[in-house]
Parts: C-alpha cells; structure tokens; sequence
C-alpha cells in the first residue's frame, strides 16, 4: 500500500511436487487480477517457474557435486563442517556491508555464501605426505601445497562441463572464489600476485572470512585465538593480506560473529553438519605457514591463550 500498489496476485513456483518459492504481481489498480488477466498472464507466469527452478536445480547440482568430494577428502583432515558453515557465514556478513559501496546485488551476496565453502576443494588433489605432515612444509612442499588453488579451479570446471552446467548461475563468482583466494591485498599471495582491485571482491571477501575462522577455531596442533586477537591480527594486516574494507565489514559487529560461533560450534565427528572442508593444519606457531598460505601470524599463546506439501494458495490476495 505505501508504494500505491492496490491488488496483488499471488502464484506458487513448483516443479515435480517441491515447492521452491513464490511469485508475487502487483497492480495500482484495484481489481486489476481478473480471470482474463491472469489466463493471459499464465504463459509468462509458467516460463518465470522454468527459469527460477532451472537456476536453483543447477547450483544444487553443482553444490551437490562438490559437497560430495568434500566428503571424501573429510577422512583425510581434521577439519569439521562446522568451519565451512561459520565461514559461509562470516562472508556473508561481509558482502551484506559491503554491499552498498560496492554496488552489488542481492544475487552476488547470496551466492557469495553459497560459494564460499567450496574455496578450498583443490586439497582433495593434494597428496597425503604433504596435506597431512604434522611439521611445517619443506619449501618444495609448500610449491606442491600451492597448487590445489589451481587443481581447484580445474575440478569446478570439469564439474560444469561434465554435468551440462554451463548455466549455472553467477559460475564466475565460484571461479573466483576457488581461485583467488590466496592472493593478498599487497600483492604477495598466489598464485597470480594480484593486490588491490585486481583481486576480484568476492575473493577478497572469503579471504578474511576463512582466516578469521581458522583463527578463533581449535584445532589438534593449536588453541582457538580469541576474537579480540583475531580482530586485532585483521586490522594489523589489513591493506597489507586483507581489504580494509573487508576487515572492517567483519568485524563491525561482534555480536554477529558471536551468534554464528553459537550456531555453528564445532560437533564430534560424525556430527559435523552437512558440509565437511578440506583445509590443512597450520604447521608451526610464530612466523609460520597459515594453513598452506605464509602470512606469518604471532602464536596464540603470545596474544593471550525441502520436500513442501502441494496446497491451493495461488491467487488474487487483498493489500
């Protein structure tokens, strides 16, 4: 009512029994939804269903694919779903803020969380003698351990062109995420050397997101780092491994990221959730190997120790 429109119509968008949302047409007209007008409307209405559950049905084959091989590499690390779930997470809270400035849409910051757990998929091709090794990687180690950023990229491609993808929404959000994660805003990641702008957002974003958790997360070979180091390790490096504007969003309120850690505690094996990582330890305390990045991070010792049921709803609702 408050943006003039006076009648609404109102249709479900389902396919083979599931219902994946609705469609809503609104009028400043009152009484403009007669049966003429919705018979004469139905065409458009049935191709907009094509099209939303053509999109959904290929980013849950897509997710579905790689989740899968994600579940596979879980017998060979440590890590818990439930670091995948808080990250998705933290990434969100970041594109949400930085949204506006940056001019994006809804769709970028939905599909940012859909995209962000799957950052890290190349580990499945690393081999065990390296993603496993409890000391810190030879400097031949560490060349082989930076490849998976590529093998990464290579797999969700294959996984698009295997599977008939080709459609799959905002594809080029994924690609970035796989592949750029690694660079720094200083231009001292890998493996392209991109800083500043040249890294696209959508990296940058997942970037923080990913070492805030694994930073706060517990692991065999660390303790948790409480948020306030975290939060301190992020400013000290942002402009330098981060995009101050990132760091910013993240940390611009801490009651957020405290509900996440709630939500999405880490559980026993077993119980970890539906996603499982693949990312490998942290190698040594001080100036070390960040999980396989070098960012040289202070120990943490030293900062301080849908199935829905069919139902008759379509049609003409009053405002």
């Amino acid at each position: 009512m408050q943006k003039g429109f006076r009648s609404r119509y109102v249709s479900r968008i389902h396919w083979q029994g599931n219902l994946y949302g609705f469609l809503f047409l609104n009028s400043k007209e009152v009484g403009f939804f007669t049966k003429e007008i919705v018979s004469a409307l139905t065409p458009h209405r049935r191709l907009i269903d094509l099209l939303v559950v053509s999109e959904i049905t290929s980013t849950r084959a897509m997710l579905a694919a790689v989740h899968t091989a994600l579940q596979v590499s879980h017998y060979r690390d440590e890590e818990t779903g439930a670091h995948l779930d808080r990250m998705s997470r933290y990434a969100h809270l970041v594109a949400t803020r930085v949204a506006m400035k940056h001019a994006l849409t809804d769709e970028f910051v939905e599909y940012v969380l859909q995209y962000a757990p799957l950052h890290d998929v190349g580990k499945v091709a690393v081999p065990d003698s390296i993603l496993l090794k409890p000391g810190k990687l030879s400097a031949d180690e560490f060349e082989v351990m930076k490849t998976h950023v590529v093998k990464g990229l290579d797999i969700i491609n294959a996984i698009i062109h295997d599977h008939g993808l080709g459609a799959l929404p905002h594809a080029t959000i994924l690609r970035n995420v796989v592949a750029y994660h690694h660079e720094a805003f200083d231009g001292s990641g890998y493996p392209h050397a991109l800083s500043g702008a040249a890294i696209p957002l959508e990296a940058r974003i997942v970037t923080v997101a990913d070492v805030f958790d694994a930073l706060t997360s517990e692991r065999p070979y660390k303790d948790a780092w409480t948020n306030e180091a975290a939060a301190s390790y992020l400013r000290e490096q942002a402009g330098r491994k981060f995009d101050p504007d990132c760091v910013e969003a993240l940390l611009a309120d801490m009651s957020a990221i405290i509900t996440i850690q709630r939500q999405f505690g880490d559980m026993p094996e077993g119980e970890a959730g539906r996603l499982l990582s693949v990312v490998s330890p942290a190698r040594t305390e001080g100036p070390a190997q960040y999980g396989d990045a070098s960012i040289g991070y202070p120990s943490a010792s030293h900062l301080q120790r849908s199935h829905t049921p069919r139902s008759s709803i379509d049609g003409v609702l009053p405002l």
